[in-house]
Protein backbone atom coordinates (compact mmCIF):
# COMPACT_ATOMS: atom_id res chain seq x y z
CA UNK A 1 0.00 0.00 0.00
CA UNK A 2 1.15 3.50 -0.40
CA UNK A 3 2.23 5.78 1.84
CA UNK A 4 1.78 9.26 1.47
CA UNK A 5 2.38 12.94 3.04
CA UNK A 6 0.16 15.56 2.56
CA UNK A 7 2.27 18.85 2.12
CA UNK A 8 1.84 22.51 0.97
CA UNK A 9 3.13 24.33 -2.00
CA UNK A 10 5.83 26.35 -1.64
CA UNK A 11 7.43 24.04 0.77
CA UNK A 12 11.32 23.92 1.71
CA UNK A 13 12.14 21.07 3.83
CA UNK A 14 15.70 20.61 2.78
CA UNK A 15 17.89 18.64 0.04
CA UNK A 16 18.63 15.66 1.57
CA UNK A 17 16.62 12.48 -0.75
CA UNK A 18 13.25 11.94 1.14
CA UNK A 19 12.97 15.36 1.99
CA UNK A 20 12.94 16.18 -1.80
CA UNK A 21 9.69 14.50 -2.14
CA UNK A 22 8.22 17.13 -0.31
CA UNK A 23 10.30 20.54 -1.79
CA UNK A 24 8.88 22.03 -4.47
CA UNK A 25 10.01 26.10 -4.86
CA UNK A 26 8.07 27.67 -7.95
CA UNK A 27 10.81 30.45 -7.44
CA UNK A 28 14.09 28.03 -7.32
CA UNK A 29 13.52 25.05 -9.59
CA UNK A 30 17.21 24.09 -9.82
CA UNK A 31 16.16 22.66 -5.57
CA UNK A 32 14.92 19.85 -7.29
CA UNK A 33 15.41 20.22 -11.01
CA UNK A 34 15.37 16.53 -12.87
CA UNK A 35 15.50 14.89 -9.35
CA UNK A 36 12.17 15.11 -6.95
CA UNK A 37 12.86 12.37 -4.41
CA UNK A 38 12.47 8.79 -4.90
CA UNK A 39 9.08 8.39 -2.73
CA UNK A 40 5.77 9.01 -5.75
CA UNK A 41 2.59 10.21 -4.88
CA UNK A 42 2.67 12.47 -2.20
CA UNK A 43 0.08 14.77 -2.13
CA UNK A 44 0.15 19.04 -2.08
CA UNK A 45 -2.05 21.23 -1.10
CA UNK A 46 -2.13 25.34 -1.33
CA UNK A 47 -0.77 26.93 2.00
CA UNK A 48 -2.94 29.51 3.01
CA UNK A 49 -0.97 32.50 2.89
CA UNK A 50 -2.17 35.24 4.72
CA UNK A 51 -1.81 38.72 2.62
CA UNK A 52 -2.72 42.03 4.24
CA UNK A 53 -3.87 43.63 1.13
CA UNK A 54 -6.26 41.06 0.78
CA UNK A 55 -9.81 41.43 3.12
CA UNK A 56 -10.06 39.45 6.02
CA UNK A 57 -12.92 37.41 4.68
CA UNK A 58 -11.02 36.90 1.71
CA UNK A 59 -7.90 35.52 3.66
CA UNK A 60 -10.61 33.35 5.60
CA UNK A 61 -12.27 31.54 2.51
CA UNK A 62 -8.66 30.50 1.40
CA UNK A 63 -8.13 29.14 4.65
CA UNK A 64 -11.26 27.61 4.66
CA UNK A 65 -11.00 25.98 1.20
CA UNK A 66 -7.62 24.11 2.37
CA UNK A 67 -8.92 23.09 5.10
CA UNK A 68 -11.86 21.46 2.79
CA UNK A 69 -8.97 19.91 0.75
CA UNK A 70 -7.17 18.55 3.32
CA UNK A 71 -9.56 16.73 5.03
CA UNK A 72 -11.14 15.29 1.34
CA UNK A 73 -7.63 14.18 1.19
CA UNK A 74 -7.91 12.65 4.76
CA UNK A 75 -11.44 11.10 3.54
CA UNK A 76 -10.33 9.70 -0.11
CA UNK A 77 -6.60 8.05 1.60
CA UNK A 78 -8.00 6.83 5.26
CA UNK A 79 -5.13 4.29 5.05
CA UNK A 80 -2.30 5.62 2.89
CA UNK A 81 -1.55 9.15 4.61
CA UNK A 82 1.47 8.64 6.64
CA UNK A 83 0.99 12.22 8.01
CA UNK A 84 1.42 15.63 7.57
CA UNK A 85 4.09 18.01 7.08
CA UNK A 86 4.24 21.64 7.67
CA UNK A 87 6.67 24.73 7.85
CA UNK A 88 4.62 26.81 10.50
CA UNK A 89 5.94 29.80 8.62
CA UNK A 90 7.04 29.01 4.99
CA UNK A 91 10.76 30.68 4.37
CA UNK A 92 12.09 30.06 1.05
CA UNK A 93 8.67 29.64 -0.26
CA UNK A 94 8.33 33.24 0.51
CA UNK A 95 8.05 33.89 4.41
CA UNK A 96 4.24 33.05 4.30
CA UNK A 97 2.24 32.73 7.28
CA UNK A 98 -1.21 31.48 7.47
CA UNK A 99 -3.87 32.65 10.32
CA UNK A 100 -3.89 31.27 13.52
CA UNK A 101 -6.72 29.28 13.09
CA UNK A 102 -5.37 27.36 10.32
CA UNK A 103 -3.21 25.62 12.36
CA UNK A 104 -5.84 25.08 15.29
CA UNK A 105 -7.96 23.28 12.65
CA UNK A 106 -5.34 21.19 11.33
CA UNK A 107 -4.36 19.73 14.79
CA UNK A 108 -8.06 19.00 14.74
CA UNK A 109 -8.02 17.29 11.60
CA UNK A 110 -5.32 15.34 12.43
CA UNK A 111 -6.91 14.15 15.16
CA UNK A 112 -10.11 13.30 14.19
CA UNK A 113 -8.73 11.30 11.13
CA UNK A 114 -5.91 9.93 13.85
CA UNK A 115 -3.28 11.23 11.03
CA UNK A 116 0.08 12.51 12.57
CA UNK A 117 1.53 15.63 12.13
CA UNK A 118 4.89 16.83 12.11
CA UNK A 119 6.45 20.42 12.08
CA UNK A 120 9.23 21.75 10.49
CA UNK A 121 10.67 23.79 12.75
CA UNK A 122 14.54 24.06 11.56
CA UNK A 123 14.02 27.85 10.62
CA UNK A 124 11.89 28.82 13.44
CA UNK A 125 12.49 27.26 16.43
CA UNK A 126 15.02 28.94 18.60
CA UNK A 127 12.87 32.23 19.86
CA UNK A 128 12.58 34.52 17.57
CA UNK A 129 9.60 34.25 16.96
CA UNK A 130 8.11 34.69 20.10
CA UNK A 131 8.05 31.50 21.71
CA UNK A 132 10.90 28.78 21.82
CA UNK A 133 8.69 26.51 18.87
CA UNK A 134 6.91 28.91 16.79
CA UNK A 135 3.86 26.20 16.54
CA UNK A 136 3.46 27.28 20.44
CA UNK A 137 2.29 30.83 19.85
CA UNK A 138 -1.34 29.03 18.39
CA UNK A 139 -2.39 27.62 21.58
CA UNK A 140 -3.30 23.98 19.79
CA UNK A 141 -6.37 22.20 20.75
CA UNK A 142 -3.69 18.94 19.89
CA UNK A 143 -0.19 19.06 19.88
CA UNK A 144 1.85 17.68 17.07
CA UNK A 145 3.65 14.14 17.15
CA UNK A 146 7.03 15.28 16.16
CA UNK A 147 8.80 18.62 15.49
CA UNK A 148 12.01 19.07 14.18
CA UNK A 149 14.95 21.33 14.71
CA UNK A 150 18.63 22.23 14.10
CA UNK A 151 20.59 25.70 13.43
CA UNK A 152 19.93 27.64 16.69
CA UNK A 153 19.75 24.42 18.60
CA UNK A 154 23.16 23.28 17.45
CA UNK A 155 22.52 19.99 16.41
CA UNK A 156 19.78 17.79 14.44
CA UNK A 157 17.27 17.39 16.98
CA UNK A 158 13.93 15.65 16.44
CA UNK A 159 11.14 15.69 19.37
CA UNK A 160 8.46 12.72 19.33
CA UNK A 161 5.82 12.61 21.23
CA UNK A 162 6.19 8.61 21.17
CA UNK A 163 9.89 7.71 20.45
CA UNK A 164 10.79 5.35 17.55
CA UNK A 165 12.16 2.15 18.50
CA UNK A 166 14.21 2.44 15.10
CA UNK A 167 18.47 2.48 15.72
CA UNK A 168 19.98 4.57 13.09
CA UNK A 169 21.59 7.89 12.32
CA UNK A 170 19.56 11.31 12.38
CA UNK A 171 21.14 13.41 9.35
CA UNK A 172 20.60 17.15 9.11
CA UNK A 173 21.32 20.56 8.86
CA UNK A 174 23.99 20.52 11.20
CA UNK A 175 24.57 16.83 13.07
CA UNK A 176 26.09 18.07 15.76
CA UNK A 177 28.13 16.20 18.48
CA UNK A 178 28.38 16.40 22.34
CA UNK A 179 30.52 19.33 22.28
CA UNK A 180 27.56 21.11 20.43
CA UNK A 181 25.12 20.11 22.72
CA UNK A 182 27.16 21.64 25.58
CA UNK A 183 27.75 24.74 23.75
CA UNK A 184 24.20 24.75 22.98
CA UNK A 185 22.95 24.55 26.88
CA UNK A 186 25.68 27.43 27.74
CA UNK A 187 23.84 29.66 25.17
CA UNK A 188 20.73 28.83 26.08
CA UNK A 189 21.94 29.66 29.49
CA UNK A 190 22.84 33.18 28.58
CA UNK A 191 19.14 33.43 26.92
CA UNK A 192 17.43 32.82 30.20
CA UNK A 193 19.77 34.78 31.86
CA UNK A 194 19.29 37.94 29.49
CA UNK A 195 15.78 37.29 29.29
CA UNK A 196 15.81 37.53 25.86
CA UNK A 197 12.60 35.53 25.21
CA UNK A 198 10.55 38.21 26.77
CA UNK A 199 12.44 41.68 25.00
CA UNK A 200 10.94 39.75 21.92
CA UNK A 201 7.48 41.52 22.16
CA UNK A 202 9.22 44.68 22.53
CA UNK A 203 11.95 44.61 19.47
CA UNK A 204 9.21 43.07 17.43
CA UNK A 205 6.91 46.13 17.98
CA UNK A 206 9.48 48.57 16.63
CA UNK A 207 10.10 46.52 13.79
CA UNK A 208 6.89 46.20 12.56
CA UNK A 209 5.91 49.97 13.97
CA UNK A 210 9.34 50.35 11.11
CA UNK A 211 8.13 48.46 8.30
CA UNK A 212 4.69 50.20 8.36
CA UNK A 213 5.58 53.54 8.19
CA UNK A 214 8.07 53.08 5.27
CA UNK A 215 5.22 51.26 3.73
CA UNK A 216 3.07 53.92 4.31
CA UNK A 217 5.93 56.16 2.58
CA UNK A 218 6.34 53.96 0.01
CA UNK A 219 3.38 51.85 -1.09
CA UNK A 220 4.22 51.90 -4.75
CA UNK A 221 7.10 49.46 -3.99
CA UNK A 222 6.26 47.41 -0.72
CA UNK A 223 2.87 46.19 1.15
CA UNK A 224 2.09 43.10 3.13
CA UNK A 225 4.36 43.42 6.48
CA UNK A 226 3.76 40.37 7.86
CA UNK A 227 5.51 37.63 10.41
CA UNK A 228 5.81 36.71 14.01
CA UNK A 229 7.99 38.12 16.41
CA UNK A 230 11.50 39.14 14.89
CA UNK A 231 10.77 37.43 11.90
CA UNK A 232 8.94 39.76 9.55
CA UNK A 233 8.91 40.43 5.67
CA UNK A 234 7.35 42.00 2.89
CA UNK A 235 6.62 41.88 -0.53
CA UNK A 236 7.44 44.35 -3.56
CA UNK A 237 4.94 45.32 -6.00
CA UNK A 238 7.85 44.69 -8.77
CA UNK A 239 9.36 41.34 -8.99
CA UNK A 240 12.38 42.91 -10.50
CA UNK A 241 12.96 44.87 -7.31
CA UNK A 242 14.02 41.84 -5.15
CA UNK A 243 17.53 41.58 -6.44
CA UNK A 244 18.02 44.82 -6.99
CA UNK A 245 16.85 46.00 -3.66
CA UNK A 246 18.92 42.88 -1.86
CA UNK A 247 22.05 44.09 -4.34
CA UNK A 248 21.78 47.31 -3.22
CA UNK A 249 21.86 46.72 0.20
CA UNK A 250 24.87 44.64 0.02
CA UNK A 251 27.07 47.11 -2.32
CA UNK A 252 25.50 50.37 -1.16
CA UNK A 253 24.60 50.21 2.75
CA UNK A 254 26.95 46.77 4.00
CA UNK A 255 23.33 45.14 4.65
CA UNK A 256 22.78 41.56 4.12
CA UNK A 257 18.92 41.25 3.12
CA UNK A 258 17.42 37.96 2.64
CA UNK A 259 15.40 36.85 -0.12
CA UNK A 260 12.27 34.55 0.08
CA UNK A 261 9.89 33.56 -2.99
CA UNK A 262 9.60 35.63 -6.27
CA UNK A 263 9.19 38.84 -4.84
CA UNK A 264 9.77 39.30 -0.92
CA UNK A 265 12.47 39.98 1.32
CA UNK A 266 12.61 38.13 4.61
CA UNK A 267 14.35 39.34 8.31
CA UNK A 268 16.22 36.74 10.61
CA UNK A 269 18.08 38.81 13.35
CA UNK A 270 19.94 36.95 16.47
CA UNK A 271 17.72 36.79 19.06
CA UNK A 272 19.66 39.85 20.69
CA UNK A 273 19.48 41.85 18.17
CA UNK A 274 19.33 45.23 19.96
CA UNK A 275 16.63 48.34 19.34
CA UNK A 276 19.87 50.24 18.13
CA UNK A 277 20.57 47.62 15.37
CA UNK A 278 16.84 47.59 14.17
CA UNK A 279 16.67 51.25 13.96
CA UNK A 280 20.21 51.28 12.06
CA UNK A 281 18.25 48.63 9.80
CA UNK A 282 15.47 50.78 9.29
CA UNK A 283 17.44 53.62 8.49
CA UNK A 284 19.44 51.95 5.73
CA UNK A 285 16.47 49.87 4.18
CA UNK A 286 15.15 53.97 4.25
CA UNK A 287 17.81 54.83 1.88
CA UNK A 288 17.35 52.00 -0.25
CA UNK A 289 13.64 52.57 -0.82
CA UNK A 290 14.15 56.18 -1.70
CA UNK A 291 17.38 54.79 -4.11
CA UNK A 292 15.13 52.04 -5.40
CA UNK A 293 12.29 54.55 -6.53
Amino acid sequence: MTKRFIYFDQAFHGRTVFTLNITQLANDPLATRDYQGIIPGNLQVPFPAWDHSRSDAENEQELDACLVEIESLMQQYPDEIAGVILEPLQGAGGHRIAGPRFYQELSRLCHRYQINWGLDEVQTSGGQCGKVFAIDLFDLPYPPQAVASAKKFGNGVLYMQRSMQDVGVLDSTWDGTLADMVRFVQEWNIVRDEQLLAAVPDKAQQLVAGLEQLAREWPQLMYNIRGWGLYQGFSLHRVEDKGRLIQMALDEEDLLLLGAGTQSIRFRPPLDVSAADIELLLEKLRRLLVRLA
